[in-house]
């Protein structure tokens, strides 16, 4: 999702038509949606198109990208979101540990 969504913004930014444009609010409106659509289809269609063509490519990806970024996405960010969401209920987890072995609810 924030893949489609920040490519989907660059395109939007980087295509973005002169400002001397449509002048009735209805017009404006309707080329806003032809834009947001143009915007969706640059950013969906090739990535459709490939996995359409040859669907082991993303497997083949996922490989070259290797351990470090498997490890990342299920091994460390769900601790580190769990260990942010409780600093931010107790704020005695966001210091430093008073005892080595860990954080102490208190």
């Amino acid at each position: 999702i924030g893949f489609v969504l920040a490519l989907t913004d660059f395109f939007a930014d980087a295509l973005r038509p002169s400002e001397g444009g449509a002048s009735d609010s209805a017009d404006k409106q309707e080329d806003s949606e032809l834009i947001k659509v143009r915007d969706f289809a640059l950013t969906l269609i090739l990535p459709l198109a490939v996995a359409c063509y040859d669907p082991t490519l993303f497997f083949q990806a996922i490989d070259k990208a290797g351990a470090f970024g498997v490890s990342m996405l299920f091994g460390f960010l769900p601790a580190w979101l769990a260990l942010s969401r409780r600093a931010m209920e107790s704020p005695v987890l966001a210091q430093q540990p008073g005892m080595l072995g860990g954080y102490v609810r208190g």
